[in-house]
């Protein structure tokens, strides 16, 4: 009975050293993501009859132009902070 228990002890953390120093082979298994390709969210901005922007995942009513922007999930979308931002 020891010899099993002390078995399944060490499958189980030889399993868990393998899915700690392989992490793309952990996320596949264990949260079931199925390509390593970034995914991507393409939003509509556009501005409404009192002139506000609006930013959405579906494209405004017709006729009213628009841009498309893509953003990969994997890219940080936030500004640079002021004291990181480019001198001009």
């Amino acid at each position: 009975m020891k010899t099993v228990l002390l078995l399944a002890a060490l499958l189980a953390l030889g399993l868990g050293g393998y899915l700690y120093l392989n992490p793309d082979v952990a996320n596949h298994w264990l949260l079931g993501e199925r390509s390593n390709a970034p995914t991507t969210t393409r939003v509509y901005k556009w501005q409404d009859a009192r002139g506000n922007w609006q930013i959405t995942d579906q494209p405004p009513p017709e006729g009213i132009p628009f841009e498309t922007r893509d953003y990969h999930h994997d890219v940080n979308v936030l500004p640079l902070p002021p004291a990181l931002q480019p001198k001009d």
